[in-house]
């Protein structure tokens, strides 16, 4: 039996990865440096991560659990097509301020990238999910922790979302 996802937790999702309203959402040629203008700081949020491209932020993610990141497949499918890179994708936990290194910060290097299989059909926004898989796992800790999930299936109702099985994944 897979796990049912809290409401709190696609409000993450989809303000993690910032893909809901392309309009508001700024991405240079390469497709790295996606940000909401006008955003706010957040307080600590533990579930969060940073996606870092050569060292530079570029996206947000949840912590599924210790080896697993949930993300937009938009800020993940240049490393389908370049798998060469991938060593190049830094996941950091426990990041609050880009500017000041403080020590509770965790850097880990992905081990794959799995995009939801019809992602892009027939537009980038349809199917937006990714997921990251860890080459080591993060330490919990207070401010670092996987996203709290329900332990039984939703039932989706007649023309609901067609939601992506990460339980099959995470496992």
């Amino acid at each position: 039996m897979g796990s049912k996802v809290s409401p709190k937790f696609w409000f993450v999702v989809i303000y993690s990865t910032l893909q809901i309203h392309v309009d508001t959402i700024e991405i240079n040629p390469s497709g790295i440096g996606i940000k909401i203008p006008g955003g706010e700081d957040a307080e600590n949020v533990p579930y969060q991560i940073s996606l870092q491209f050569n060292g530079e932020h570029y996206c947000g993610g949840t912590i599924v659990d210790p080896s697993t990141i949930l993300s937009s497949a938009l800020c993940l499918h240049y490393f389908i097509r370049h798998p060469e890179d991938l060593y190049k994708l830094k996941i950091v936990a426990g990041e609050f301020d880009f500017e000041d290194e403080i020590g509770r910060e965790q850097r880990r290097d992905a081990d794959r990238v799995i995009l939801h299989p019809e992602y892009g059909k027939p537009t980038p926004l349809v199917h937006n999910i990714a997921v990251v898989k860890l080459k080591r796992p993060l330490r919990v800790s207070l401010y670092v922790t996987s996203i709290e999930m329900y332990t039984t299936d939703p039932i989706p109702a007649e023309g609901g979302l067609n939601f992506f099985p990460i339980h099959n994944i995470c496992n």
